[in-house]
């Protein structure tokens, strides 16, 4: 396969440069970044027949429950100074 120069500027360069993986070539990284659209229906239904979605709800219910508790501590402390 052949190859062809193109001119960027340094502002685009720099953009392109930091989105480059670690072991990517630029070539690597404009060929990642112009793939196809991809199917985003592709993932819904993963979660079917399991418990996924009990436990996703659990887990936010828990972290809510936690930054309640935290906050009236904070508020508690805060009222006793």
């Amino acid at each position: 396969m052949g190859t062809k120069t193109i001119r960027v500027s340094e502002e685009i360069y720099d953009r392109l440069e930091a989105r480059k993986r670690e072991s990517e070539s630029f070539t690597d990284l404009l060929a990642r970044l112009t793939e196809e659209e991809r199917d985003i229906y592709a993932g819904f239904g993963a979660w079917a027949n399991t418990d996924a979605t009990e436990k996703m709800r659990e887990a936010h219910e828990n972290l809510n429950e936690s930054l309640d508790d935290d906050t009236s501590e904070f508020r508690n402390s805060e009222a006793k100074r």
